[in-house]
């Protein structure tokens, strides 16, 4: 008895090693994974074949049916089911039970409705047609149809129709046993990964077409994105792009945003009801960031015209320095010694944003006692011709200025919490949203390793 258990033991251990080593060929596309599911879902499936072959295997104690044996067989068989029923089972079939039945009481539940080896005949006659492999069935047509409703609308360059189908197939996964859990599982998820893969492609052409281009051609290589750059990214152009329902908010609004969580930092794509991943779609950092460039310099209230609000203040001033005048495009200030007195600018200012300048008093030379900068970002290139210092304080700076040796310190802090773009990095390393590498290629077959022409369905090792 020792030796039988010992194999019945290593009999069950290998059925389970080589039902949990069950995997679905997955293919490179949505196209070749609809292919695979669409065997999945028919009604000689190779999951439902090998799955009832399996319960038989593990089934040891099974009564015999009505075409097995001989009629003397059959009389034995009655009649050590009715001796089974007066006097128990015999130690042989109660260690079959122990060691290899019952532990594939699962199995043998989805593929036959009972998970008893030897059920009664009445029970099992009430379960005949009621059997998990049925509900399988559904679950793998249904998905089948969305995923292909989802692949016609892809190709048609539409946004494919939410469904819980791939949640509910997971879901049922997740409670079955080997080999359905693995195998309902990949395809769950392989499916969902296609319909997303689709979408990102989908959503990068579309963001190409709106935003990638029209982006590159007004910022890249310009002034202040490229700090060095001598061109300038016109406050018309700035305000098309980062305003508001601009260009990038507009785009994002419209088609990103259902599909991204922005609480979050960084933000992230959203799993959608039904789905069992993320969506995959276009870098979200670009995003992101424009939404930190609006709230930096688009200030008004309907933050679409550009609005960059600063509070000025004098804290040093270098004695011999009798006064400073400031006039930031047609905002003026005349500072002495004295008290602090705060000056609040908004860039562009009543002259539609030219010229920024500040000049020592007494003038000692005309080019040395005067800082000035010309053009549409002239504020902050006149103020980047100091020395920037990051202070203490979120949002503030101080940037000190030498007129001819004479030393003038300002302290910089953007109006309200937002950060001060003279500190901050987001412009310098802004870069325009970009097309993502097309993952959903068209299908390309089986993976690479197979022969041409075949598609299998299931693959095993080791047993």
């Amino acid at each position: 008895m020792a030796i039988r258990r010992q194999y019945l033991t290593e009999y069950a251990r290998q059925w389970d090693a080589f039902l949990n080593d069950i995997r679905v060929v997955s293919g490179t596309s949505l196209a070749f994974n609809l292919k695979v599911l669409r065997i999945f879902a028919a009604p000689d499936s190779p999951l439902t074949r090998l799955a009832r072959a399996a319960a038989d295997e593990t089934t040891l104690t099974q009564p015999m049916t009505k075409s097995d044996g001989s009629l003397l067989e059959k009389a034995a068989d009655a009649v050590n089911q009715k001796a089974e029923k007066i006097l128990g089972p015999s130690a042989s079939e109660q260690v079959e039970r122990e060691l290899v039945d019952s532990h594939f009481a699962a199995l043998r539940e989805v593929v036959t409705g009972h998970a008893d080896a030897r059920p009664d005949v009445q029970l099992a006659g009430t379960l005949v047609g009621r059997t998990g492999l049925d509900g399988i069935a559904g679950l793998l047509n249904d998905y089948y149809k969305t995923l292909t409703i989802s692949d016609n609308a892809l190709l048609n360059n539409s946004m494919p129709p939410e469904s819980e189908n791939a949640a509910k197939l997971k879901m049922t996964a997740d409670t079955m046993p080997s080999p359905f859990r693995t195998v309902l599982h990949q395809l769950a998820v392989d499916g969902s990964r296609g319909v997303n893969q689709g979408i990102d492609q989908l959503l990068s052409r579309q963001m190409q077409a709106v935003v990638g281009d029209a982006c590159r051609m007004a910022i890249e290589g310009n002034y202040p994105f490229s700090p060095d750059s001598k061109r300038d990214v016109g406050i018309d152009d700035f305000t098309r792009m980062f305003a508001q329902g601009g260009v990038i908010d507009g785009f994002f609004t419209k088609t990103l945003a259902p599909f991204v969580d922005t609480s979050a930092k960084p933000w992230r794509y959203r799993t959608l009801p039904g789905a069992t991943e993320p969506v995959q779609g276009p870098d979200l950092a670009p995003f992101e960031q424009a939404k930190a460039i609006r709230d930096m310099f688009f200030n008004d209230a309907g933050h679409k015209r550009m609005t960059w609000k600063i509070n000025i203040r004098i804290p040093e001033l270098d004695p011999t320095i009798m006064g400073l005048s400031l006039d930031i495009d047609g905002q003026t200030m005349l500072y002495q010694h004295g008290p602090v007195v705060p000056l609040t600018v908004t860039w562009p200012g009543p002259r539609g944003g030219v010229r920024a300048e500040i000049t020592a008093n007494p003038r000692i030379r005309p080019d040395t006692s005067t800082i000035a900068a010309d053009g549409p970002w002239a504020l902050m290139r006149l103020l980047r011709k100091g020395h920037v210092i990051e202070a203490a304080t979120p949002g503030r700076t101080r940037v000190a200025f030498s007129f001819d040796g004479r030393e003038a310190a300002f302290d910089i802090a953007s109006a309200g919490s937002v950060a001060n773009p003279l500190t901050s990095d987001v412009l310098k390393t802004f870069r325009c949203p970009g097309a993502m590498p097309m993952f959903n290629l068209p299908d390309s077959g089986p993976p690479v390793g197979l022969p041409p022409g075949t598609l299998p369905v299931v693959r095993e090792s080791g047993f």
